[in-house]
């Protein structure tokens, strides 16, 4: 489920000492608040995307959004609103996404690293992760091994999904005859992508 949305923070407030409320007529009560909004996934804050603001007379209550601003308290908040900045935190959910993003990177290099280990020397009883021609995934059982050659079984269930040949990878499943593969041809069925993962 994913859960996103929207939220507001204040950026800075400043008191417009030379300005007479409209409503009131009170002089020095008037406040400019300037705020952001930031989008939030899993509510963790991932980036800011607008900045607004109102005015507020601490006398009166009367509160003015920037359409409603007299000119001389709109030029004030513009000024403001430019130096205004977002905070850090504000970007938080960037750098924890890109963060997790090069993690997952790194494991699925290293895992790649792994297979071609093991790949280059396989043993009895590895099982390998097959892509089959129409798209489905399925795996592979070596039994026995040559000088330049495996023998394999493949497995007689397939699976719709990766995560599922684990599941379908069961001794019952491999009722098959043996064949053959060249060793020399293992990495290049892995680089090809009809093997996509070493079980040992």
């Amino acid at each position: 489920m994913l859960i996103y949305g929207q939220k507001s923070t204040q950026l800075t407030t400043k008191a417009l000492d030379d300005i007479t409320c409209e409503s009131c007529g009170a002089t020095g009560t008037t406040d400019l608040t300037i705020y952001t909004l930031y989008f939030h996934l899993f509510w963790i804050p991932t980036f800011p995307f607008s900045k607004s603001g109102y005015s507020h007379c601490r006398n009166c209550q009367l509160t003015l959004e920037k359409g409603d601003m007299p000119l001389s308290i709109e030029t004030t908040y513009e000024e403001l609103k430019k130096e205004s900045k977002s905070p850090l935190w504000s970007f938080a959910g960037i750098l924890v996404f890109t963060a997790l993003a090069a993690l997952v990177f790194v494991m699925a290099e290293r895992s790649k690293e792994t297979d071609m280990k093991y790949l280059a020397n396989p043993k009895k009883c590895d099982a390998y992760g097959i892509k089959t021609e129409n798209n489905f995934y399925s795996s592979l059982w070596v039994t026995d091994i040559s000088q330049d050659s495996i023998y394999v079984i493949q497995n007689s269930s397939r699976t719709e999904n990766k995560s599922g040949i684990s599941m379908i990878h069961r001794k019952e499943n491999y009722n098959s005859e043996p064949y053959s593969i060249a060793k020399a041809s293992l990495q290049e069925l892995y680089e090809t992508g009809v093997i996509i993962s070493v079980i040992r």
